[in-house]
């Protein structure tokens, strides 16, 4: 119905679709790096080119879900393994708000991977084929009641922990090359978030403002991201945040 559908699009949001298949999820250059990739993200509408023109409902889910395509071929550079941590109230969701995107036709090449590419995939340094490396038996997650919640807080943090690590405290993110290290988000009183208030952890999520003042690298911090948390989504990850025994800075 239309709130599910409303509600996927926030889902959408949350998980940065558009940063890959591009604003209107049309697809788009995604990567070209001279003699190692040129990938495309490609069409995800109903329209000519567009994986909503055949997709199924089992399709989208393997897709998100696995990072495999409707004919068992691995999905190239699919981060699966953060969508695994949806839920299938918001997965669901968010199917259904790609089904109802507006048709628009766009083709694109096929991928190529060039031979310093395909070097580095034989020796394992260039996961483009998500699906080999995520445990497709993963038991899905629980629906959690959305409000200001630890509870809830722990289900959304999942997508924190790409970059603040398994315990939320911070340190240099495995793989990225020319960014920040990720900040400590638990309640440590030196190096974390122990002396902010809720109003801090807002400011941070919705415009990258410390409480120092400092304006957060928008790169590093994706406020185009955090900034679309509901008031009572941040109020449920400041709960759980500050739930978690303080950790000094950099353990990730």
């Amino acid at each position: 119905d239309s709130l599910s559908i409303a509600y996927g699009g926030h889902v959408a949001a949350l998980q940065g679709c558009d940063g890959c298949h591009g604003p209107d999820l049309a697809g788009r250059l995604f990567m070209d790096a001279p003699g190692v990739v040129r990938l495309y993200a490609r069409n995800l509408t109903p329209g000519a080119g567009g994986a909503g023109a055949r997709y199924r409902d089992a399709d989208w889910v393997r897709a998100i879900r696995h990072a495999v395509a409707p004919d068992g071929r691995g999905l190239l550079f699919m981060p699966s393994q953060n969508y695994q941590r949806l839920n299938d109230r918001d997965l669901g969701a968010l199917i259904a708000w790609l089904k109802s995107r507006p048709q628009i036709d766009a083709e694109f090449p096929a991928t190529t991977v060039g031979l310093l590419g395909r070097v580095m995939l034989m020796m394992g340094s260039l996961p483009l084929v998500t699906a080999e490396r995520i445990d497709h038996t993963a038991p899905r997650p629980a629906s959690v009641p959305i409000g200001p919640t630890v509870a809830y807080g722990a289900y959304l943090a999942g997508g924190c922990r790409g970059c603040h690590g398994e315990t939320f405290s911070g340190g240099e993110i495995p793989g990225g090359v020319d960014m920040a290290p990720s900040r400590n988000l638990t309640p440590d009183s030196a190096s974390g978030i122990g002396r902010w208030s809720l109003s801090d952890f807002r400011a941070a999520m919705r415009i990258g403002q410390l409480p120092e003042g400092v304006v957060m690298d928008s790169v590093a911090m994706p406020i185009k991201i955090s900034r679309e948390f509901t008031d009572d989504e941040i109020a449920a990850l400041f709960a759980y945040f500050k739930s978690l025994p303080p950790r000094p800075y950099g353990g990730r």
